[in-house]
């Protein structure tokens, strides 16, 4: 039977995958949302200046270049949904765009949009 990593003897390292995790969790509990997201915001500050992973450039040359890069928001509103009608199949079926999507059983063979 293979051995399960509960203590850590499986894992290169030694270190189970909690103790590997980013500082931000595990934070414990907050008075307010007001408080986590200043909390959040104060952590993420102190690390602008460091290097995460292999980049070469800092957290915050990094979003320097991402903000540089980024578009102003289209004039119009994008609606981010396609509507069009299909029959629910004697499996509970619908098909769009070659896939098929499950539906509650009471559906079947109806015409939904």
């Amino acid at each position: 039977m293979a051995s399960r990593a509960v203590d850590g003897d499986a894992i290169p390292g030694g270190k189970l995958p909690s103790e590997n995790a980013p500082a931000c969790i595990g934070m414990g509990h907050t008075a307010s949302f007001e408080a986590l997201n200043a909390t959040l915001e104060e952590r993420s500050r102190a690390r602008q200046n460091e290097r995460a992973g292999r980049h070469e450039q800092t957290i915050d040359e990094r979003l320097a270049a991402d903000k540089a890069a980024l578009r102003d928001l289209p004039a119009t509103p994008f609606e981010p949904c396609h509507k069009c009608s299909t029959k629910v199949s004697s499996m509970a079926l619908v098909r769009y765009r070659l896939n098929d999507y499950s539906v509650p059983a009471t559906y079947g063979f109806a015409i939904c949009w």
